[in-house]
Order: C-alpha cells, then sequence, then structure tokens
C-alpha cells in the first residue's frame, strides 16, 4: 500500500495546482497496473472528472463501476449528485403537486414512494434509483410530426413543448383544442415530477397526461376521446396493443348497437308517428360546444320542450378537446330511441347513422354552402323538416327547398332571460344611456388592407381597390342609405373599374370583390356612420358595446367594452332609452328580440323588403309593434322624437314586449314547430 502513496501524493498535488489532465492520466495508469486498489483508484478519476465538469459523463461512469462496489463509489454519486438537490426536488414537486391537482387532464397519481433522483437533463436523461434497482431512461426518439399521437415517457421538455406549439389548432372552430397525449410509466412520473416544473406544459389546457395502463385504458374507452394516429417514444409496442384492443371494442359495439337501431326503428315508424301526433314525442337534441350562437339556441329549445314535459336528451361534447362521434350518437340512440333529431344547420344526410323513420328537424341560420346548396333538397326524406329562419330571402327561396318540408321560423329569443330585471344603482348608473349600440366596432381602412393581403394584390390593383372601396363609404355618408344586396356592389364595383380607371376586370374577379363589400365591408361601414351621424347631429350620451370601439380615439370616450350575453345584456337594453338596429341583412335580428323582451324600445334600421333575410314586418307590425328609421335623416329625426316623447316611447315598449312574448320565444316556435309536424305527418298519411 506504501509504495502506491507516492503516485496518490503526485495526483493530490496535481489536482490542487490544476493539472486535472495530467492527473488523470496517471489514474488511468494505475488502474491498469495496481487492479487491488481499483475502488479507491476509481473514486479519484471520478472526482477528478468531476473537477473537469465533466458531471454526466462522470456519473455514467460512476454507475458503470457499482456492480463492484464497496460502498464508496455509491456514496460519492449521492454526496454529488442527490443530496446537494434535495430541497430543489422537494419544492418542483410541490409545485407540480399543486398544479395538477387542478389540472382537468391529469389522469393518475403521485404516490410517495422511494424514488431517489440521481440525474436529469434537458436532453432527456434521466436516471433514479427505487429501492435497490437502479433505472436509466434516454429520448432518442424525435418529434417530427404533426399527427396527434401519443408520446411515451417524453423527457425532453423542450422539444415537447414544440411539438404543442407546432399542433395548435388553427381551423374554423373557435372552442377546440387539439390535444397532446403523453403517457408515463408510475415510476418515471414520480420521478419527473421532481426534476423540472410541468407547468408551461398546463398553459392552455390541452396536454393530456395518462399515468399508468389502467387511466390509459379508461381515458381512451371513452366514445368522446379523438383516437391517436400512433405512438412514439420508449416502448411503444406495450402501448400499441393496448390501443389497438381499445380500437377493436369500439368497433365491434358500434356495429352491435348499428344492427339494434336498425332493428328496432325498421319496426317503429307507426309508433313514432302516433307519439308525434299524440303531442308526446321523445326528442334527441344535437349541438356542438364548438358553437356559442347555436349552442344556446338548442338549449332554449331543449328547455322550451322540458317545460312542455317532453322526453329530450342533448348530445354535445363536454370538453375542448373531445369531439362526438358516430359511435356515441348510436349508443344515445339505442338507449333514448328518439322520435324526433333536432339540429341546427346540419342535416340527416351528413352522417349516414341515422334510420330514416325518425323524423329530423334542421333549423337553419347561417348562410352555409350545403345550406345554399341547389343539390341539398334533393337528398332530404318525407321525414326531414327544414325549420326556416330566411323567411323573405329571394335567395333561399330559389335554391327549391320543397314546400311540404319547409316550417317558417324566424329566430326568437329567450324570455327566461330576457326579461325585466330590477337594477341596483350601480347597474343603471353603468348602463344608462340615451342611445345603444350592441355591435362589435368598425376598422372601415383594415378592413381593406386585409382584403388586399389576404388575395395578394399588386400594389396598382391595392390602389385602386382602396378608391373603391372609400368611394362607397364616402356614398353612404353623403346619401344616408346603404346598397342592400349584392347586385347592386356588383354594378358598383364594375362601374368603378371601367369609369375610374379604365380597366375592364374579369367578372369572377367582380364577383369575389362585391361579395366581400355586400357581406363583409358593407355592415362596417354602417356601423361606423350610424354613429357619426348621430355623433354629428349632437348626441352625446352614447354606450358603444362590443369589441373594437375602444381601439379608435374617436369613440373611445362612449366604448364599454363587450357586453356579456345573456342578464347583463338585458339589463343593457333595459336602462338604455333608445337601442338602435344595425343588422344589415335581417331586420328580424336577434337583438330586436331580446331588446322587446327586456322591456328596451328598439329602432330598427330599414332594409327593403325582397332584401330581407328575415323581415320583421311579416312578425310584428311596423309603426305599432316597432318603430323603423329610413336612412340619415329619419334616423335623427325619430331619435329627436322619441327621446322628446317619453310616454309615447313607453307605450311603444309595451307594444313591443307584448309581441315579442306573443310570437317570438322559444315555447312558441317549439310548439308551433311541433303542431306543424304532426299535422303535416297526418297529412301525408290521409293523402
Amino acid at each position: 500500500m506504501e509504495q502506491y502513496e507516492n503516485f496518490f501524493t503526485r495526483v493530490k498535488k496535481l489536482k490542487e495546482m490544476g493539472g486535472l489532465e495530467e492527473a488523470l492520466q496517471i489514474l488511468l495508469l494505475m488502474q491498469e497496473k495496481i487492479p487491488e486498489e481499483r475502488n479507491r483508484i476509481e473514486l479519484e478519476i471520478l472526482e477528478v472528472k468531476y473537477q473537469q465538469q465533466l458531471y454526466k459523463e462522470a456519473l455514467i461512469e460512476a454507475l458503470a463501476y457499482l456492480q463492484e462496489d464497496d460502498g464508496r463509489i455509491w456514496q460519492w454519486v449521492e454526496k454529488k449528485y442527490r443530496k446537494p438537490f434535495l430541497e430543489d426536488y422537494y419544492n418542483i414537486k410541490k409545485i407540480n403537486e399543486s398544479r395538477l391537482k387542478d389540472y382537468k387532464y391529469f389522469y393518475g397519481s403521485m404516490d410517495n414512494s422511494d424514488i431517489e433522483i440521481i440525474w436529469y437533463d434537458e436532453n432527456g436523461c434521466l436516471i433514479f434509483k427505487k429501492g435497490n434497482q437502479l433505472q436509466i431512461y434516454s429520448e432518442e426518439f424525435s418529434l417530427d410530426t404533426d399527427e396527434l399521437i401519443i408520446i411515451m415517457n417524453p423527457l425532453n421538455l423542450k422539444k415537447l413543448l414544440t411539438y404543442k406549439k407546432r399542433t395548435e389548432y388553427s381551423g374554423n372552430l373557435p372552442k377546440f383544442k387539439k390535444p397532446v397525449y403523453v403517457y408515463f410509466h408510475q415510476d418515471v412520473f414520480n420521478a419527473l415530477v421532481q426534476c423540472t416544473n410541468l407547468e408551461e406544459l398546463m398553459y392552455g389546457e390541452r396536454v393530456v397526461f395518462l399515468i399508468g395502463e389502467d387511466n390509459l385504458k379508461n381515458f381512451f374507452s371513452d366514445l368522446d376521446v379523438i383516437m391517436p394516429a400512433g405512438l412514439k417514444g420508449d416502448h411503444p409496442d406495450e402501448i400499441r396493443t393496448i390501443i389497438e384492443q381499445i380500437i377493436e371494442q369500439k368497433e365491434y359495439r358500434y356495429k352491435q348497437n348499428m344492427q339494434r337501431l336498425l332493428a328496432y326503428y325498421s319496426q317503429a315508424s307507426n309508433e313514432i308517428k302516433e307519439r308525434i301526433v299524440s303531442g308526446k314525442p321523445k326528442i334527441m337534441f344535437l349541438t356542438s360546444y364548438f358553437t356559442t350562437v347555436l349552442q344556446y339556441h338548442t338549449r332554449d329549445c331543449k328547455r322550451a320542450a322540458d317545460e312542455m314535459g317532453l322526453q329530450t336528451k342533448l348530445i354535445i361534447e363536454t370538453d375542448p378537446i373531445f369531439q362526438v362521434c358516430n359511435a356515441k350518437i348510436v349508443q344515445c340512440m339505442n338507449d333514448f330511441r328518439p322520435d324526433i333529431i333536432f339540429c341546427i344547420d346540419h342535416f340527416r344526410f351528413e352522417r349516414e347513422i341515422y334510420p330514416k323513420e325518425i323524423v329530423w328537424i334542421s333549423w337553419l341560420q347561417d348562410i352555409l354552402p350545403k345550406i345554399m346548396s341547389c343539390d341539398t333538397p334533393k337528398k332530404l326524406g318525407n321525414r326531414d323538416f327544414v325549420l326556416n329562419h330566411f323567411i323573405t330571402w329571394s335567395e333561399f327561396k330559389q335554391i327549391g327547398y320543397p314546400s311540404e318540408l319547409l316550417i317558417d321560423a324566424p329566430i326568437p329569443a329567450n324570455d327566461k332571460i330576457y326579461k325585466k330585471y330590477t337594477l341596483n344603482e350601480q347597474e343603471y348608473e353603468k348602463f344608462a344611456c340615451d342611445l345603444c349600440f350592441v355591435c362589435h366596432g368598425s376598422d372601415v381602412d383594415k378592413h381593406i388592407v386585409d382584403f388586399v393581403k389576404s388575395n395578394k394584390m399588386d400594389a396598382k390593383m391595392t390602389d385602386m381597390l382602396f378608391m373603391i372601396y372609400k368611394g362607397y363609404q364616402s356614398y353612404v355618408y353623403e346619401s344616408g342609405s346603404i346598397f342592400y344586396n349584392k347586385q347592386l356592389f356588383v354594378e358598383f364595383v364594375e362601374g368603378s373599374f371601367i369609369q375610374q380607371f379604365k380597366v375592364q376586370v374579369k367578372p369572377e374577379a367582380i364577383e369575389h370583390i362585391a361579395n366581400d363589400m355586400y357581406l363583409w365591408f358593407n355592415q362596417r361601414v354602417y356601423r361606423q356612420a350610424l354613429v357619426d351621424w348621430i355623433l354629428d347631429a349632437g348626441f352625446t350620451n352614447i354606450k358603444l358595446w362590443g369589441n373594437g370601439w375602444l381601439d379608435s380615439e374617436k369613440y373611445r370616450a362612449y366604448a364599454m367594452g363587450p357586453a356579456e350575453n345573456g342578464e347583463t345584456l338585458s339589463k343593457i337594453y333595459q336602462a338604455s332609452k333608445i337601442v338602435i338596429g344595425n343588422n344589415i341583412m335581417t331586420t328580424s335580428a336577434a337583438r330586436a328580440w331580446e331588446t322587446m323582451l327586456s322591456g328596451g324600445f328598439y329602432l330598427s334600421n330599414y332594409i327593403p323588403e325582397e332584401d330581407d333575410v328575415t323581415d320583421i314586418r311579416k312578425i310584428i307590425e311596423v309603426d305599432k309593434d316597432v318603430v323603423m328609421f329610413y336612412g340619415k335623416d329619419d334616423l335623427i329625426e325619430k331619435i329627436r322624437y322619441y327621446l322628446e316623447h317619453e310616454q309615447e316611447r313607453k307605450i311603444m315598449i309595451e307594444r313591443g314586449r307584448k309581441a315579442a312574448l306573443e310570437k317570438m320565444t322559444f315555447e312558441k316556435l317549439m310548439k308551433r314547430t311541433l303542431s306543424e309536424i304532426a299535422k303535416r305527418l297526418k297529412e301525408n298519411d290521409n293523402g
């Protein structure tokens, strides 16, 4: 032993002098020549590499020595790699426990196991000890896909966050969130939560943490869960087998349910008709979490049916990361066995799962391609009924929906929400005004910029379009009126190119520009013009509710920010002396009925009958139940008159509310719809 001490002394001096590389070479030579001092030499080698800041290399080497360790190397590992960071591990775990406890997509647990962290780095290397077992995990897979996959034991959180950001949903469903599935073995997860803060993964609530096989099975067995396209990560085969089995089980159950469904409905046609005719149908309502207005309208129709004493069921996604699938709908139809399915903006033929014997109600509310397609009426059966919001729109009438399937159904308002409230002093002070606008603010110039950018116009075309769009805005301000149909815009755009710029533009380009001006630009110009006309006339007790108004210095003094739908909005209507209508396509706007039911005075803007999508004049009487203005001068005159004649305004408020309660509530809609369907089913049989 003594004969080797001079070598150890030499190594010690070299270490003190900073000669680490030379010390290491001596130790490596000693390791080869003096095997009986192996453990001591190995410890010295590890110490030198540690001083060289080769921390991971030293650790891996130490772990390789453990099989023949006399205890000293493990003590060194604990001293260097574990004990200095115990407080950090404890604090990180506490943070993760606190956040995961309330995180909605955490399926698992964090137990108090005897896991001891040895090493973790952001490149995806995790080393820990459980009991006497040492476990080493190293992430070596890539995440270069945009597909929805299960990621197994992800340890490189930077890589995972990049995948999360890259796969953010950018489609047309405003509330949908594309999930990110991460699966952990229990021990790996228990180790990871001590090493790194998982909060950033939880931002946006998209990452689904699945801990252990049982939680994975339970989660993916839910019919609303979107199944993954594949797997990546540590030992994927064991999980792939589980997922394949779940898919097989779901497919088997779906086929079995379809067979049961068709067997029942093939014998139920007459029973369905009898229940509808007797006024006791069972109604299934289909809607989507990823809408706002349609979801509320479906809710209101269901509530009205419930109050009529009918059996109802609602099918809707329960969460932003879920989607209702055919299997879920089929299972619910088997369980509930509806006589009627009620769905807004969708038809039976869109999914081949609905038996023809069921009565299907499509309530058309939006101008969607399939609704405006001439092929759609050809796909309807004799039990497909179409509730039509577009009761006076000539373009809709030309599509060819069979009259025997059409039922007039302008969108009403919920009288359980929009009603008279008692306002406290703070509410009255906040909401009260002479003139109220509920609509988003208008940035006319920004719309033009966005349009030319999205269509990649060159500089010359951009200049011409700015002049055409701004020319229309000037016309509105000077004339006090707007264009009410697309054909007028087609003629205006075409004439402007020819007369102002001596340019002949292709008809499809004219059509595209005119369509944008009619559907989107026109309403921005009109809303801004209405406010400007009123301000120019000297009215200042104005409140503008909606996004966008705060962005303009001109309107900032009157801007109130967005108005919360429901009770708050109803109180706003009620506290305002006059609510100004501003919908350029329909006079029967939701705001009209909401205002009237709330006990507010609604001043409707004019639209010619032939251009009115849903004409309020076909529902209630103008100048008896509602007041309409016919342009700039008439608007200012009627504002002055009704502000000065409070009693007449109050009389009109009561008339409007009475008319809305009699004709435009969801209860009236549901009763009228079911009565009309029962009548037509009877007539079909008699015929």
